[in-house]
Parts: structure tokens; sequence; C-alpha cells
């Protein structure tokens, strides 16, 4: 038995997700405010996103076991056999041997 390493190269879409900042200014018609004007004001807003990060490793898939059975069938065969048949020609003069003696038909 033998197996075979396949090799194959395969491109997959992943999809992934990041998030962006978006600052609009808009106008506002001179509405009062109870805030002061300060340079220390800070706002942060925490951005991230997502990464692919790609890895292989081994699987396993499937096993695969061997082993053998006796089967038996029919088949159907024709042929030509063959045989061969003793025939005895008993007239005339022919010897014919048996056990122990040698006798001679007329």
């Amino acid at each position: 038995m033998q197996k075979e390493v396949i090799e194959e190269q395969q491109t997959v879409d992943v999809p992934v997700t990041h998030e962006e900042v978006v600052i609009e200014r808009r106008a506002i018609d001179n509405e009062l405010s109870n805030s002061s004007i300060s340079d220390e004001e800070t706002i942060h807003i925490p951005v991230s996103e997502e990464q692919v990060q790609v890895s292989k490793h081994t699987v396993t898939t499937g096993e695969v076991s061997a082993y053998k059975r006796n089967v038996e069938e029919t088949q159907h065969v024709e042929e030509t056999l063959k045989r061969e048949e003793a025939h005895v020609d008993t007239t005339g003069h022919v010897n014919i041997a048996s056990d122990d003696t040698a006798s001679s038909i007329d």
C-alpha cells in the first residue's frame, strides 16, 4: 500500500472588520453653552481591527485499513477437453498380456 502527499495552493477570502473614527462638525446657530473653552480637553476613542493569522497544522482526516478475505465464486468456462481411450482389437493374431501369462487369440 502506498500513500501520496498532494499539495495544493488555496486562496481563501477571510472577512475582517476594523473600526474607523469619524468626526463630523455641524454648524449650530450660536446656542449658549455652560462649558468653558479649555486646551486640555482630550477624548480617547479606542480603535481596533481584526487581523488574519495563518497557521497550518496536520489533522487526521481518515484511516485506511487493509485485510484479506477468501471469496468463492463460480465461473462459466467453455473449453474443448481431450481424453484418450484404448481400443483393443481382439480379432486376428493378437498377443494379450495379463498378470502373469501371455496368450494369443486366433
